[in-house]
């Protein structure tokens, strides 16, 4: 089983440096992984192999013991087929290659993941979040802005209905 923290692609950003050191950690993982898998693999296919040619010198050596009263090729291999010693090799190989698939993935999600922190850290130093320049708040800005400019219109009608009233009273006195 796969500890969680090796399988979490979230990014923090308010921690960027943070993650940036902890996906090269998960990325020493996976790539520990696919070694230690590929090394298991090899040694899976050189048993097989080995099985195999243990089994055909078996049938060379005592063809009656397989009741074989003609050596071919097709029954050859329905008897390497249906070793069970070499079955179980088959299906552990079979589970090897599973997991190597699926480490190669993590591999290549985190190396992207390490892509799209390094994206975010250019971002940053460039100024993207401190001077708001994001597209998706800027209908939000625009909406506040015009609030702002519509709150100033009504301040500056009422002074100057107040300046009316007021020069309409000392014309009248």
């Amino acid at each position: 089983m796969i500890p969680e923290k090796y399988l979490d692609i979230s990014i923090d950003q308010t921690q960027l440096d943070m993650e940036l050191s902890k996906n090269i950690y998960i990325l020493r993982y996976w790539l520990n992984r696919i070694t230690t898998l590929t090394a298991e693999r090899d040694k899976v296919k050189k048993e097989i192999k080995s099985r195999e040619a243990e089994i055909r010198l078996e049938i060379d050596e005592n063809p009656e013991k397989f009741r074989l009263a003609k050596r071919n090729k097709d029954n050859v291999d329905s008897i390497i087929e249906t070793d069970s010693q070499l079955s179980n090799l088959q299906s552990d190989l079979i589970s090897i290659n599973s997991d190597l698939g699926q480490a190669y993935n993590y591999r290549d999600l985190f190396n992207e993941r390490k892509e799209a922190i390094h994206n975010l850290i250019k971002l940053f130093l460039n100024n993207y979040y401190a001077e708001g320049n994001h597209p998706e708040l800027q209908c939000y800005q625009d909406n506040a802005d015009e609030r702002t400019r519509r709150k100033q219109a009504k301040q500056d009608l009422d002074k100057a209905l107040k300046k009316r009233k007021k020069r309409a009273k000392n014309g009248n006195s």
